[in-house]
């Protein structure tokens, strides 16, 4: 179902694992976990967070959307500048200097280059 060309995402199964916490990823499922109950997460796994839904969604474009969506609903800071700020970088690489890859301007055309495993976050 689509309403003004976007899907509706209540319906989307992995979307619901998303929000559910039910992903094969303990640390992403932790990091849902404590969104939802606590209404914040670590700046690092935040970012880890919207990287792995860029990597799990069929495009940047569904990736940034999703990130929102659950920002919005569940972040103390959902609804602010700071909360779209997060996500845009993560998924986008708005902030990225070192390749220079990422979205340009804003517009999604490409996720950034730079995943981030769970190893990276190690002494964040």
């Amino acid at each position: 179902m689509t309403w003004r060309g976007r899907t509706d995402l209540r319906s989307h199964p992995l979307r619901q694992q998303l929000e559910d916490s039910k992903t094969h990823d303990d640390l992403w499922n932790a990091a849902q976990s404590q969104m939802v109950h606590l209404g914040k997460m670590h700046g690092f796994l935040r970012m880890y967070w919207a990287k792995k839904i860029l990597e799990w969604t069929e495009s940047p474009e569904q990736a940034l959307e999703w990130a929102i969506l659950l920002n919005d609903r569940y972040e103390i800071d959902g609804r602010d500048a700071n909360g779209y700020v997060g996500c845009v970088w993560s998924i986008c690489g708005i902030h990225d200097q070192a390749s220079g890859k990422g979205c340009k301007g804003c517009s999604v055309e490409l996720g950034p280059d730079q995943p981030l495993t769970p190893a990276g976050l190690e002494g964040a």
